[in-house]
């Protein structure tokens, strides 16, 4: 079992912006890949229900759109019209619906 918090502690911030208050601490916190998010929205399914619930960034993935694109994406779990969803967003935009997910290791 990992400790982990989806999005909560990283409210408010960009993907970038979070990565890089997470490196900066050089603690045993590491940012989470949309697998591992997923895996806890399906053992956690009432995480995610509505709108007005945090939506979550993975800030652990890296994405680009096209093959010569530079990766300034990451991967994100959303609701939109009571449905979740799986997108991609722009790792400098902040939204105070979104958070990223970290993890924590027992070092």
């Amino acid at each position: 079992m990992i400790p982990a918090q989806t999005g909560k502690k990283y409210a408010g911030y960009g993907v970038q912006e979070s990565r890089r208050e997470v490196t900066k601490r050089h603690s045993a916190e590491f940012c989470l890949p949309a697998w591992f998010v997923g895996h806890m929205l399906l053992t956690n399914p009432g995480r995610l229900t509505a709108d007005e619930h945090l939506y979550i960034d993975c800030p652990g993935d890296e994405y680009r759109l096209e093959a010569e694109d530079v990766f300034d994406r990451a991967l994100c779990f959303l609701f939109i019209d009571s449905e979740l969803h799986f997108m991609c967003r722009c790792v400098v935009e902040v939204g105070d619906d979104f958070g990223s997910a970290t993890g924590f290791s027992a070092v």
